[in-house]
């Protein structure tokens, strides 16, 4: 009888020379509860060697040309069964082996949540950067990587990443969720470790341009000015406090 996994993990990629390390650190979890669906954009044969190497862990693989990053993770969610959808992308990997052990015990604990996300490191530093708590004011300033976030299946079969956004399509998802009423829970713990080597980190000048669109898109003047204000009153509690 087919049993339907808790967890699918989905890992898009594109010629990736670290794909390894994110390999080892799927295959090697102490939790293995889960099914491990690969979206390649159509990369090179060293990289399609790396893969063929891990097949035997691999549930869904296809290697063709897409739209880009986002293109590649809808791609995944399409062909996802896990209750729980994670984005581990080439070159990333989760903090430790035993990380999705702990996850798996606080979905199960923690109820009434469509959305766990938790904290990171970039790069090869030992410094875990808080995520955002959810409410308003830390969703408009702050965004949190889908590498250490679960979100529930049928929500992103429901909405899936918006391919209009070339960089920032997960920060829109996560407005997009919080302000339909969807249930963010954000723990203190590091997830997943993410590198600075991404669209993302290149195009400075379309990452501000797509995070004033999502933020207009999401909030009002009004809403953008008490948030100004409130940003500015903790700025000065804290230099007053010091």
């Amino acid at each position: 009888m087919y049993k339907k996994p808790t967890l699918s993990i989905i890992t898009v990629c594109l010629n990736e020379p670290l794909l390894q390390r994110t390999c080892e650190s799927i295959v090697n979890q102490t939790f293995q509860n889960f099914e491990w669906i690969v979206i390649d954009g159509g990369s090179n044969e060293a990289t399609l060697n790396i893969f063929e190497r891990y097949k035997y862990r691999i549930n869904y693989f296809v290697s063709e040309s897409d739209g880009g990053i986002y293109f590649g993770m809808n791609k995944g969610i399409q062909q996802a069964h896990g209750t729980w959808l994670n984005f581990m992308n080439a070159g990333d990997l989760f903090i430790n082996y035993n990380i999705l052990n702990i996850i798996n015990y606080k979905l199960k604990k923690i109820k009434k949540i469509d959305i766990l996300y938790g904290n990171y490191i970039v790069g090869d530093s030992n410094i875990i950067i808080p995520a955002p708590k959810p409410n308003k004011d830390n969703f408009y300033f702050k965004n949190f990587c889908h590498q250490c976030s679960f979100v529930r299946n049928k929500i992103l079969k429901k909405y899936k990443f918006d391919t209009q956004f070339k960089i920032c399509a997960d920060w829109d998802l996560w407005n997009k969720l919080f302000f339909r009423g969807y249930m963010f829970r954000h723990i203190d713990l590091g997830i997943a470790r993410f590198y600075e080597n991404g669209m993302s980190h290149i195009n400075k000048k379309d990452v501000f341009k797509e995070i004033s669109y999502i933020r207009k898109k999401y909030y009002t003047k009004n809403d953008i000015l008490k948030l100004k204000e409130n940003q500015i009153q903790n700025l000065r509690k804290m230099i007053n406090n010091r």
